[in-house]
């Protein structure tokens, strides 16, 4: 009983293995490198008393400069305020001058800047007049 070898176009199977593979990072590759990123970031919601607020958030795309916007319900205008890049692309920010008392609530939203000059926001979609609520 005779093997027969899966050939296309001449290539046996490794080398359409590796052709798929190749093919597969050129698109991946293309994808991070064509600017359309997300902003990962898992939003604070509730805080203990008197413990500070921390802020951190990372991204499928490199990005050059992250900021996080606070206020208090109220408050005319956000006071902004850069992340700091930690580590990969994981940027981060603890907010030690602002400890909630109970029953305050804080509000904040987040806005980074790609490499490729692409906003990114948290939330989302209207970002400044729907942010989120710390308790």
């Amino acid at each position: 009983m005779s093997q027969s070898k899966v050939t296309i176009s001449g290539l046996g199977l490794p080398e359409v293995f590796i052709a798929v593979l190749l093919v597969a990072n050129i698109f991946c590759a293309d994808a991070f490198a064509s600017g359309h990123g997300k902003m990962i970031h898992r939003p604070v919601v509730q805080v203990s008393e008197d413990q500070p607020i921390v802020i951190e958030s990372s991204f499928t795309v490199p990005v050059d400069q992250v900021t996080v916007f606070y206020r208090f319900p109220g408050d005319a205008a956000y006071v902004a305020m850069p992340l700091i890049e930690r580590y990969n692309g994981t940027f981060s920010r603890a907010l030690s001058h602002i400890k909630l008392k109970k029953g305050q609530v804080f509000e904040y939203y987040l806005q980074a800047v790609t490499a490729r000059g692409e906003e990114l926001t948290y939330p989302e979609y209207n970002a400044e007049y729907a942010p989120v609520q710390v308790v």
